[in-house]
């Protein structure tokens, strides 16, 4: 049996005959790689390993201990020894350029473009263009100068076109053995961590990677320019044997690491790091774009849109049956359906309507766009629209499904760049069993924009550029002038591989330097979150004499930030990335994507906390919305269009989470009128706005419940935004099932209007002080307001809100001080309610000195923003404390009332894998 020293002797020996060898010629050596690596591997910088520092720490928090409460990688150094090369072998491409067709035959690939992925066949192409041509597009988003061939099912893998050269590479490490100190330790490549225990106990430990040995292979992709290698897609042929020593930094306690729970989780973070590397699983890095230093995302990952609008089902199957005296609404039968829309062999929806109750005759008109990137073209997926039967206390019923392949859809000219209205019957899980009921939809596809004429004329990287057929040929000249010692065999594939890559790129630089055209105001928007540097802890208490000699705050220090961001767009959370414990400068490298219109983003850094509310720590900047607020300034109706018996009537006005009053102002004997309290207009909140509606309701006063002989319904996706408009609608009479049926469905039989009343509104988009009540309940909504909050003390937001105006007061806002919705106090904390307090000089400081009175006013009028800052009475972790308690019993109590209630199938806030 081998002892330890035996080991590192036999080691050392074979050093040095690979050094002694490395004396005389022997072509098949690989001693000059290594000799060259020994050489290079110190002057690494270690920057480049921030990424797999990252992936380890990650492993490590999705599995701590139950006594550990979190870990961090805080530093990880190559050392000065290098890797060693053991061998390498050279592989034959083989198959490895072919494709495999659905019967699992090897064929040849039909691609051209390595960025867009499967061409179409000349007789699809040939078929778009004639169709596209006698029918002109009239979606924006398409290129009709763009000949058949061009147009792409998006997403093939660049890492599979082109020449390459394929490598088996036997590799190893083992850590020199000339002492046991700190100071030679730390040459060896090691790993510092920080373990944070219950109680604040922060315990370092220094990991010293001893061996490692591993096969990994390694396909380089050849370009003609330097550095010769594009792409390089590695992966590991088997888990790599890695040997690693632990050793705790505290100079006194007891050695943890000796318990073989800890170093058996050390040993296994490792393991589970290097196995996402382990074949079949790979990585694919662009290592020409990394040693240019050019390798900021320029382009987004998805390839083009999915627009799907959900009309209305009919004839569906029935969904809860009515038990006698228990039976709702005129029907025997009652549905709560809704629609989900997603992928197929994914089997995860990515967008759902509303849910309507109590209909067999729903109709949404609601409208999805869905992003279609490389995973979904790969997977040979299939677009799924399945209807669902919503229950409160059990699982949703299943009515039906239509699936489309996602191919077709982007294949198929009618649906091409345009938009086609469907009608198709239902299916059973079983794909060959049909269910009762069919779906009005359309869907269409949409692929991104090339290149455009005007941003050819504006872009200044090239100025002599000025056609997309110039670019073409100056790229086609460029590369004949390059590749012309190409071999002739090879001439064609090489020659179309490199011209659509160089086209790529130089399409990619002048859109980039150009920009956006105005007549394209939709796009996809791609968002990537890299790291954050000097991020810390602002400092609220005076430091003891004893800190004030340590200086300042190191990297590992305990009192830095857990810091995660989140992506906030037109006021609605949509991304949130993972938490990064006790660092200075978090790397993140995540980030996500989104179609978008007229959109204002933030980006918002909290702090997590044990036991503590998370802390908004800073938020950066602005570059459809779904929020909002109506600003109602008047109804009005003709006598003669209006039944005598409604003249009198006051209006009750709600959307789904707001409401208020009018009362009737005035009669010129033509016209009536109704207006708010003291003549000013009423503002209600609105969430989901294309999905909700505003209500106008004739209420007449009796006896128990008030009656509603009159109303009429307004669908906010019809209303243009921060635009003064007045809108004449249709009056209804009839039972409560009626005005129930016309707010929950966007189109339904109601019968002859009685009359008609006009409105004049204005939409003001994002979120306001009126939606205050529904921050109480939504703590998403709650995070979104505070960064806006955040915003306005920085004045990076700009306020837009007619509601801030010097004329209104607090009680013209609203309409009737019982309709909590549409009232805003002072405690709604609102960044527009108190956009005058902050904006208005020294009044705040008027009250200074006065009576405890006046300063306990003053310091409730501020408390938000002392409270953000961890200021006033939050300057204490007691109170912090006490303030999450309460946060955690309001979130119980809201999450048992939201178990009663009916849920769709929306996917939520996106975040990190």
């Amino acid at each position: 049996m081998l002892t330890p020293k035996s080991t590192a002797d036999i080691w050392d020996a074979a050093q040095t005959r690979e050094e002694q060898a490395s004396e005389f010629s022997l072509p098949e050596s690989v001693q000059w790689l290594n000799s060259l690596l020994a050489s290079v591997w110190p002057l690494i910088n270690p920057d480049l390993f921030t990424s797999l520092a990252d992936t380890v720490e990650d492993v490590m928090q999705a599995s701590l201990p139950k006594f550990v409460r979190m870990i961090s990688v805080s530093d990880l150094g190559q050392g000065n020894e290098a890797i060693r090369i053991l061998g390498i072998k050279w592989l034959p491409t083989g198959n490895a350029k072919k494709d495999v067709s659905v019967g699992g035959q090897i064929q040849e690939k039909d691609r051209k473009d390595p960025n867009e992925g499967d061409m179409y066949t000349k007789k699809q192409s040939h078929n778009a263009e004639e169709n596209a041509s006698s029918q002109p597009s009239s979606v924006e988003g398409i290129d009709s100068n763009e000949s058949g061939e061009d147009k792409a099912i998006a997403g093939g893998m660049e890492a599979e076109e082109g020449n390459f050269v394929n490598v088996e590479v036997g590799f190893s490490y083992r850590a020199s053995n000339t002492g046991r100190s700190m100071k030679v330790k730390a040459k060896n490549a090691h790993l510092y961590l920080l373990f944070y225990l219950p109680g604040g106990i922060r315990f370092p430990v220094w990991v010293e990677l001893r061996g490692m040995v591993g096969t990994m292979r390694m396909r380089l992709q050849l370009c003609p320019d330097p550095p010769f290698v594009a792409l390089c897609t590695l992966t590991l042929l088997g888990q790599p044997k890695v040997d690693l020593s632990c050793t705790p930094l505290t100079r006194k306690g007891l050695n943890i690491m000796d318990l073989p729970l800890i170093s058996s989780f050390v040993q296994s973070s490792i393991d589970a790091a290097l196995a996402e590397y382990v074949a079949p699983k790979s990585l694919t890095l662009d290592l020409k774009d990394m040693l240019v230093g050019d390798d900021f995302k320029k382009d987004t990952s998805a390839r083009g849109v999915l627009v799907v609008t959900v009309v209305n089902a009919t004839e569906f199957k029935e969904g809860d049956r009515s038990l006698g005296p228990l039976k709702k609404g005129s029907n025997l039968i009652l549905g709560d359906a809704y629609v989900a829309v997603g992928w197929g062999k994914f089997g995860k929806p990515v967008w759902s309507t509303r849910i309507i109750l109590d209909d067999m005759r729903p109709s949404w008109n609601e409208t999805a766009y869905i992003l279609v990137g490389p995973e979904e073209i790969n997977a040979s997926e299939r677009l799924r629209v399945q209807l669902w039967d919503s229950d409160r206390s059990s699982a949703d019923d299943d009515l039906g499904r239509i699936e489309v392949d996602l191919e077709q859809l982007m294949s198929d000219s009618r649906s091409f760049g345009r938009i086609w209205q469907r009608e198709d019957g239902f299916r059973a899980l079983t794909p060959s069993e049909n269910m009762p009921g069919t779906l009005l939809w359309n869907v269409g596809y949409f692929p991104k924009k090339r290149i455009q004429q005007e941003q050819l004329e504006r872009q200044s990287l090239e100025p002599e550029v000025k056609s997309l057929q110039q670019l073409k040929d100056k790229v086609a000249s460029d590369v004949t002038r390059k590749m012309r010692e190409a071999s002739d065999q090879k001439e064609s594939e090489e020659f179309n591989q490199q011209e659509a890559q160089d086209l790529k790129i130089r399409e990619d630089n002048m859109v980039a330097s150009t920009h956006p055209l105005h007549d394209s105001p939709t796009g996809i928007l791609s968002l990537q979150i890299h790291q954050i540097t000097g991020l810390e802890l602002e400092q609220i208490n005076k430091p003891r004499d004893d800190e004030e000699m340590e200086g300042d705050t190191a990297e590992g220090s305990d009192e830095l930030p857990s810091s995660y961001c989140t992506v906030i767009l037109n006021h609605q959370k949509i991304f949130k990335t993972r938490t990064k414990p006790k660092s200075s400068n978090p790397f993140f490298n995540a980030g996500t994507e989104r179609f978008w219109r007229n959109a204002e983003i933030m980006i918002s850094v909290r702090d997590a906390r044990v036991h503590e509310n998370h802390p908004l720590k800073a938020n950066f900047g602005r570059l459809s919305w779904d929020y909002g607020t109506i600003e109602v300034a008047t109804c009005f109706s003709r006598s003669d269009e209006l039944p005598a018996s409604l003249h009198d009537l006051r209006l009750k006005l709600r959307t789904s989470i707001s409401r208020g009053k009018m009362y009737r102002s005035g009669d010129d004997g033509r016209e009536i009128h109704w207006q708010g309290k003291k003549n000013k207009p009423i503002r209600l909140a609105v969430q989901q706005r294309y999905r909700s509606c505003l209500v106008i309701e004739f209420r007449k006063n009796r006896l128990g419940l008030d009656q509603t002989p009159a109303f009429a319904v307004l669908w906010l996706q019809n209303v243009i935004d921060e635009q003064k408009q007045s809108i004449t609608l249709p009056l209804f009479g009839g039972n409560g099932g009626d005005l129930r049926r016309a707010e929950s469905n966007y189109s339904c039989d109601l019968g002859e209007p009685i009359g008609s009343v006009a409105v004049t509104l204005k939409f003001w988009r994002g979120l306001g002080r009126y939606h205050h009540r529904l921050a109480k309940h939504n703590g998403n909504v709650h995070d979104v307001l505070e960064v806006l909050d955040t915003a306005m003390d920085n004045r990076e937001v700009q306020n837009t809100m007619a509601e801030t105006n010097e004329n209104d007061s607090e009680d013209g806002s609203s309409s009737d001080s019982s309709d909590a919705d549409g009232e805003s106090t002072k405690g709604s904390g609102g960044f527009r309610s108190e956009l005058k307090a902050r904006f208005s000089g020294d009044k705040g400081m008027e009250g200074k000195g006065n009576s405890p009175l006046k300063e306990f006013q003053e310091y409730n009028e501020h408390s938000d923003q002392l409270h953000r800052h961890h200021r006033g009475l939050m300057q204490w972790k007691g109170a912090r404390t006490a303030k999450w308690m309460k946060t955690r019993i309001e979130d119980g109590k809201d999450k048992i009332a939201n178990s009663l209630k009916h849920h769709d199938r929306n996917p939520g806030i996106e975040t990190e894998v």
